[in-house]
Order: C-alpha cells, then structure tokens, then sequence
C-alpha cells in the first residue's frame, strides 16, 4: 500500500464536506462585515439583555468585535462540532458498518497507522475548512470600512479548531468503544447538545456557574477571542483532551472485534428462548 494512503482516502472522503462547510461559513461571515455598516450607529445605544450576554459573552455589542463576536463566533463553533461528529463518527465506525474496514486491515497496514492517518486527515479537513473561512474575511474586510484588522479574524478563526478537533477525537473513541455508528454519534450528539446548554445556563445562573468548568464549549471562548486575545490555558486544555481521546481511541480500536456491523437498533436480550423454526417457544413453567 502506497505510503499515507489511508490519510489520502480520507480527505477524499471528506473533501465535499470541507467544501461546503467552509464556502458557507465563508458567505456568512463576509455577509456579516458586510452589513455591519449598516447597524453600527444603531448599536451605539442597544443594551445587551442578560440572556444575549450568556450566549455572545461580555463583549461590546456595538464594537466591531462584539458584533462579529456575537453575529458569527458564536454560532460557528457549533457546526464546526456538528462537522467533527459526522468526521468522527465515519472515520472508523463508518467503514466498519460499510462493510470495507476488513479490506483495509487486509492490506499491510497496522490499526494503529490506520487510526493516526484517519486522525490526521481529519485534523487536516478541519484545517482546511478554517482556510476557506479566512478566504471569506479576505474577501471582506478591506472593502468595508471596520475597524478590525485580518490578523485577528485569522486567530479568531483557527481558534475554532481545538474545539473541533476535540469532538473529532471523541467522536473517534465512541466509534472504537461502542457497537455501531449510530450509537457512537447519539452518544456524541447528546454530550455536544448537553454541554452546549450546561455552559449557556451556567453563564446565565449565578448558582450553576461552576458548571462551566465541565463543558468544552466554556474552554473555546470564541466570543472573547476578539475582543481579549486567545486564552492559552483554555486552549491546552482542550487540546490535553483531543490528546486523550486519540490515545484511548487507538486503545480502543486495538482491543476490537472488527467486524460487520448493522445500523439496526440495540437489542436487549432479556432472558426468554428464541423460538425454533418453524413452531413458538415453550413458555417457562414453574417446577
């Protein structure tokens, strides 16, 4: 097998999602320093309720960086993750229920380099999808007259990414450890949404606030990234926990029974005997 190819195959396997992911989230945000001229005398009064404050942060609403904080940064991590549980879940689960994860592992390939190389072409589309994203601010910001520099939108941007590649990781650890993609991506999903509303709720409640501690979203600060600069410690932390769940993925996916897998329903077996061909199952009877 020729040398990276499974990294190769990967990022063909994602090339359409990193396309469309990043020229959207490109428009969006050139459409919003677009319009931005058009509200700033207007936001020069707005008082921020306390429920916009839990979900853009402390930023200036009517700054540049707090409307671009608020109008983009705070809505495009989550597709960014939504895109990181689609990767994950099919870098590895996704090939095994496809039935052509045993022609992989038929080649002269380890799990291990087939783990790395899934990861790294993962890593890669998300790096790409930052790269269209910044297209989008090239194409914006010298136009319009804002007073907010390209490098900055550029650090903004990538800051998105440990974050994303965070859940990417789980997101590959669930596929190794549970039965089949589905319940991989339900398990992501659920921890996404929950940790999503733990941190919105926690920032809005006094009494909740050391919630925030626990979710992940807490430690990608994208809306004060602008306005304050990248918070290193948030962001080491974040990639402490990618480090973690690519470890325990390549322990996980080592340990597994590679098969075939449905994209059925768990069944619970609770007890009773399967009827034979052609005639019911006796009932139990007490002695």
């Amino acid at each position: 097998m020729p040398r990276l190819s499974i990294f190769v195959k990967a990022l063909r396997d994602l090339r359409w999602q990193v396309f469309w992911y990043g020229v959207g989230l490109a428009a969006m945000g050139a459409l919003v320093v677009y319009v931005y001229p058009s509200y700033s005398d207007q936001l020069a009064d707005f008082e921020i309720p306390e429920a916009l404050k839990a979900f853009i942060g402390e930023a200036d609403y009517a700054s540049p960086a707090g409307f671009l904080s608020a109008e983009f940064f705070s809505w495009a991590p989550i597709l960014l993750v939504i895109f990181a549980i689609m990767a994950g879940t099919s870098a590895l689960a996704g090939e095994e229920a496809a039935g052509t994860m045993d022609l992989l592992l038929a080649q002269p390939v380890s799990r291990r380099q087939l783990v790395l190389e899934k990861l790294a072409g993962f890593m890669t589309a998300s790096v790409g999808i930052a790269a269209l994203i910044c297209l989008g601010w090239l194409l914006s910001l010298p136009f319009v007259d804002i007073d907010m520099s390209l490098g900055k939108m550029i650090v903004a941007t990538f800051n998105m990414l440990p974050l994303t590649f965070f859940f990417g990781a789980f997101a590959m650890w669930a596929g190794s450890a549970l039965p089949n993609r589905r319940v991989a991506t339900g398990l992501v999903t659920a921890l996404a949404v929950v940790t999503y509303f733990v941190n919105f709720l926690a920032n809005l409640v006094e009494v909740l606030r050391p919630l925030r501690w626990a979710s992940p979203f807490f430690y990608d600060n994208g809306t004060n990234v602008l306005p304050s600069g990248v918070d290193g410690t948030k962001v080491a932390v974040l990639l402490g926990l990618f480090c973690l769940f690519a470890a325990l993925t390549l322990v996980a996916f080592e340990r597994r029974d590679v098969g075939v897998l449905t994209e059925g329903p768990i069944r619970l077996r609770l007890g009773w005997p399967r009827a034979r061909a052609g005639r019911p199952a006796e009932p139990r009877t007490s002695p």
